[in-house]
């Protein structure tokens, strides 16, 4: 029971607690230690014996920290350390959340990272894999992770479709005509397919939908196919007269997620991204810096 000695130490011996030590929190880190610990996967109630608290205190922990993607459940609902999509380690997962957070504080509201869903879904499907936001953010509440078919997202599902091979993109744009076409709307194909064009060409993409303005820039993987794109969200009235800041933000976060994804791209990365934030701003990128990630 290595584990839960070590998840049961809150302080070096003698030393007190601050005054302001937040309990929960430091219950829930008590119980991420644990799970990381273990190196295996650990029922519930185990976790709760383990960091030493009572079986619904720990319910209530657990159940945030699935929610957040900081743990997952496996097919027999034990406990593990959650992941992100194509990351190494732990240690990945909260730099690419920092990365997150910078994007989020820089435009103060919402930043997200979102990666094509699985294989039974449309290939412009986004799945939130993470999520930044600064506290009372105007788009605070609608990301949670693993969700799908958001229309908030929907630069990120075009931003997914505009860099798809064109056998998949074309099946997704048939799908979606086919759809539109059932429920007797109205699908204007020519004007989707200019969009797609406009994004893969300049590496970001804009849209407005139902009172949240989305600008999302691509990630890709070593070998060049598509890992994800990164977005950040705020009121529509801010994109005018933000439209460029918006852009860089994005595009930095964007970057310092591949490069911490995928380290052997560094210098790829690096000029990716300040191509893109260059392009839309004409200067150098800046984006201010968040010291602390906002609230996940």
């Amino acid at each position: 029971m290595g584990s839960s000695t070590r998840a049961r130490q809150s302080a070096p011996p003698g030393e007190s607690p601050p005054g302001d030590r937040i309990q929960s929190l430091s219950r829930g880190l008590r119980i991420l230690e644990f799970v990381h610990a273990a190196e295996r996967p650990v029922g519930i109630k185990e976790v709760a014996f383990g960091v030493g608290l009572q079986l619904p205190t720990a319910y209530h922990l657990v159940n945030t920290l699935l929610y957040d993607g900081y743990l997952e459940r496996d097919d027999a609902r034990l406990l593990r350390p959650g992941r992100l999509p194509g990351s190494l380690d732990g240690r990945v997962d909260v730099a690419v959340r920092r990365a997150l957070g910078r994007a989020a504080y820089a435009v103060d509201d919402v930043a997200v990272l979102a990666c094509p869903a699985d294989a039974e879904t449309p290939a412009a499907e986004a799945r939130v894999t993470a999520t930044a936001e600064v506290p009372g953010a105007a788009s605070a509440r609608h990301y949670p992770a693993n969700s799908t078919g958001l229309m908030h997202l929907l630069a990120v599902g075009r931003v997914i479709l505009a860099h798809q091979q064109p056998d998949v993109a074309d099946e997704t744009i048939a799908l979606t005509r086919r759809a539109a076409s059932m429920r007797g709307e109205l699908f204007d194909e020519a004007e989707l397919r200019d969009s797609l064009a406009e994004i893969a060409e300049r590496r970001y993409g804009v849209l407005v939908s139902e009172g949240h303005a989305c600008v999302a820039t691509p990630i890709f993987r070593p070998t060049g196919e598509l890992f994800g794109a990164v977005a950040v969200v705020v009121e529509p009235r801010r994109l005018q007269r933000g439209h460029d800041h918006l852009v860089t933000a994005a595009s930095i976060a964007a970057r310092e997620a591949k490069t911490t994804l995928h380290p052997n791209q560094t210098t790829t990365a690096n000029k990716e991204a300040t191509c893109t934030s260059t392009t839309a701003t004409g200067t150098s990128p800046q984006v201010e810096d968040g010291d602390d990630l906002p609230a996940v």
